[in-house]
């Protein structure tokens, strides 16, 4: 009885020394897919409204997380037109997803995964912003994933990234693009500028002293900024005020300075970034 007493003993000092000994430990840091939701739940939860597109929000809440345009990749690049989308197994938490919204007018949108409500079916939870500028915070929605044509992850999330910053404008614009000169029906020739707020748009077939001529290249502009992920809306051969967020997003990205206006510079570069 006596060594049965003694056993007890011996394995309540090994499981409270062992209990003890677990909580001494530090609590390790979640995943960047979990990091990327946390900020844009706060984001949610403070009632923050960042005014803009559902692009916007993203952009913001992957800058906050550490992951400004140049530490991001594509997981998964296409486009909405594609008969062919991404294969959902690809998709971790945290990802910033472009996919048709089959429960609005079937546009293109894009928002953060968050996870799985019925992975057969294909429906997702999304935390995204409604964009066209609404006075709201970004929401909490189900989304039929299906057509999921973009898949963007940060860099190295799986692991520590120790580049981290809260200050969106920190990047300060190394990427580039690559790829081969695009076809000739794809090449821009014109100079472009986009208007600032309270002038006029800039329309195909009209004369602007910028490009000197009648501008015949505003839809080619749009089809690139769409196609790079700069998301300048519907190609419609009107630079208005998203066509110009889209080319002022574009030019941070690069690194040239964020005027609107698109010269010999940003041109050559759009120009050689086709596939």
């Amino acid at each position: 009885m006596n060594n049965w007493k003694k056993s007890g003993k011996i394995l309540l000092l090994f499981f409270t020394s062992s209990f003890f000994l677990f909580l001494s430990f530090p609590v390790l840091a979640g995943s960047s897919g979990e990091k990327i939701i946390k900020i844009a739940d706060d984001i949610r939860k403070s009632g923050e409204i960042i005014r803009g597109s559902c692009w916007d929000f993203a952009d913001t809440v992957y800058a906050r997380a550490g992951f400004p345009r140049n530490q991001r990749e594509y997981i998964y690049r296409g486009k909405k037109s594609d008969s062919k989308f991404a294969d959902i197994d690809l998709i971790q938490k945290g990802d910033w997803l472009y996919y048709i919204n089959y429960s609005y007018n079937k546009i293109e949108h894009s928002g953060l995964f968050v996870n799985w409500v019925d992975k057969k079916k294909k429906i997702g939870r999304i935390i995204s912003y409604g964009g066209e500028n609404r006075k709201e915070s970004p929401k909490y929605n189900n989304f039929d994933l299906k057509s999921v044509y973009t898949i963007i992850r940060g860099k190295n999330s799986t692991g520590n990234n120790n580049n981290t910053t809260n200050d969106t404008n920190n990047d300060k614009g190394k990427g580039t693009f690559k790829g081969k000169l695009c076809p000739k029906s794809l090449i821009l020739t014109q100079n472009l500028n986009a208007p600032r707020p309270g002038q006029r748009y800039i329309r195909n077939g009209r004369y602007n002293r910028y490009t000197r001529g009648i501008v015949k290249e505003a839809h080619i502009l749009q089809k690139h900024l769409n196609r790079l992920g700069f998301n300048a809306g519907p190609v419609d051969g009107i630079i208005g005020p998203k066509t110009r967020a889209a080319i002022l997003r574009m030019q941070r990205y690069l690194g040239t300075v964020a005027d609107g206006y698109v010269g010999p510079i940003t041109r050559r570069l759009i120009n050689h970034s086709c596939e």
